[in-house]
């Protein structure tokens, strides 16, 4: 959208609430009546409402989410009224010089800095409420200090969440003067020009959010390395990566359950694959218990031993063999029980 657009200037404009219909290459989401033009009497001038749940009620711009905005000035100025009790949150899209989306998401929900490899949770726990406030963005700080190893090239898509009033939108190249953390800050500064300053009348401040600010140096996301520039879980070996969210990450993809299952079930099938090697079977149970009644010296058979992979060949021919052994052995006896029930009912018959 400002791509072609000159930006060599102080300020870039993104949006004003001053016009006929300032939010017609914004997308609004939510009931009509919820995001709404209203006169401001504190600034004298109209400013845009934003009631609501802030996951239902938000404007985004551009509109069509394929589309980029392409503003490559360095800082953001958001200005805002956040009433009392009340949350706040902006979305922002990065884009930086190995050309990959980064999110940063800066919310007053948010109690610490949490960063991912393609997004970032920032608190917004020191906004100023009930009154109007330059909330000055430092985009190229977050993005150099949070995703390390890389820098911030253009700024391509905001979402303004509820609650809140906004009365402009713009970039500036540098930092605005008289911020309230202006003794932190080392870059060139400017002031904000007269055309987008509040009236002298209205109380305002200007906040400056970057690292500093933020008293943040540690991420939550755990250690960081500063050859890959990504964060990541754990140490991560040389010249490995993964896919995430699209985009080629640096680092091991997280590890899963397969393999140690899969190693758990071999380790049971080895351990029945041994008993079954000595626990004799059923059968050979029935051959030794047959075996007691006769009255030759018949010693019991021990188990059958399984073949070996040598001996695949001949398998079927000892089996053969085997099942016609047991056959012999148990015809035998039951001839010699026939004899011994018919011995006995003769003794029976003399008494």
């Amino acid at each position: 959208m400002f791509r072609n657009d000159y930006q060599g200037g102080l300020t870039v404009d993104i949006f004003s609430a001053q016009g006929k219909d300032p939010v017609a290459k914004w997308k609004l989401y939510g009931r009509k009546s919820s995001i709404s033009k209203v006169f401001d009497k504190e600034v004298k001038g109209f400013v845009y409402s934003l009631e609501g749940s802030s996951q239902t009620h938000k404007m985004q711009l551009p509109k069509d989410s394929k589309m980029t905005l392409g503003l490559i000035q360095k800082f953001l100025i958001l200005q805002v009224n956040v009433p009392l009790g009340k949350d706040f949150s902006t979305e922002i899209l990065v884009t930086d010089e190995e050309h990959l989306k980064k999110r940063l998401y800066l919310s007053t929900v948010h109690k610490e800095l949490s960063a991912t490899p393609l997004h970032a949770r920032i608190p917004l726990t020191c906004l100023k409420r009930n009154t109007w406030c330059n909330l000055c963005i430092d985009l190229d700080s977050l993005t150099a200090e949070i995703f390390r190893g890389t820098r911030f090239l253009s700024l391509d898509g905001i979402i303004i969440s509820a609650c809140c009033k906004v009365r402009r939108i713009f970039t500036m190249k540098n930092e605005p003067a008289d911020c309230m953390d202006g003794e932190i800050s080392n870059g060139p500064q400017e002031e904000i020009p007269r055309n987008c300053q509040f009236p002298s009348e209205v109380q305002n401040v200007v906040q400056l959010v970057n690292m500093k600010t933020l008293g943040q140096t540690d991420l939550k996301s755990g250690p960081t390395n500063s050859d890959a520039g990504q964060f990541h879980m754990g140490p991560t070996p040389r010249d490995s990566s993964h896919i995430a969210f699209g985009s080629k990450v640096i680092g091991p993809p997280p590890l899963t359950a397969r393999k140690s299952s899969t190693s758990a079930n071999r380790k049971e099938e080895r351990a029945k694959s041994e008993l079954s090697l000595n626990i004799p079977s059923g059968k050979s149970y029935c051959i030794m218990f047959l075996n007691i009644g006769r009255t030759d010296n018949v010693q019991p058979r021990p188990p059958l031993e399984r073949p070996s992979a040598e001996k695949m060949g001949s398998r079927r021919p000892q089996r053969i063999q085997n099942v016609r052994r047991e056959k012999s052995n148990t015809g035998e006896f039951i001839k010699y029980t026939v004899h011994i029930i018919h011995y006995s009912s003769k003794v029976w018959c003399r008494f």
